[in-house]
């Protein structure tokens, strides 16, 4: 046997009113705006943490750098210093090997060695003294 299957009763439905529509659209500003606040204070906190992170990322980078530098310069310095010791030290060494391979040939000439002798320092400039004409410039200047 087959089944009867009854009609169904068409449910009357009620119209929309201008107040539903306005509850709904005041519903949706509502959700809007609650949306836009969280997502400006979701914005917000991200900046700041970008912001510290940057920092600390451009802190380390500085730090990084100021100590290879340093290490550089010491480096640099050890071994110029070195250099520069071993540079005296040959000059010295060509100059007395000089001296005295030419001390025989310049006393046949007749020409002595030189002394050696510790050099003078640098003289200091010279106070410069204002004269009268000088002294006339300055006052038509400062008039």
């Amino acid at each position: 046997m087959t089944r009867q299957v009854k009609a169904r009763r068409a449910t009357s439905r009620k119209p929309y009113q201008p107040r539903d529509f306005w509850l709904a659209s005041l519903g949706a500003a509502s959700l809007a705006r609650t949306q836009v606040l969280n997502s400006y204070a979701l914005l917000v906190d991200r900046a700041q943490a970008l912001r510290a992170q940057s920092t600390k990322a451009v802190v380390d980078t500085l730090g990084n750098a100021d100590a290879t530098l340093t290490n550089v310069r010491e480096t640099v310095l050890d071994r110029t210093t070195a250099a520069q010791a071993r540079a005296i030290e040959a000059i010295s060494q060509v100059r007395s090997a000089a001296q005295s391979a030419l001390a025989p040939v310049l006393a046949r000439f007749g020409i002595a060695a030189k002394a050696t002798r510790a050099r003078k320092p640098a003289r200091k400039p010279a106070v410069r003294r204002v004269g009268k004409a000088s002294k006339a410039k300055v006052s038509r200047k400062a008039a």
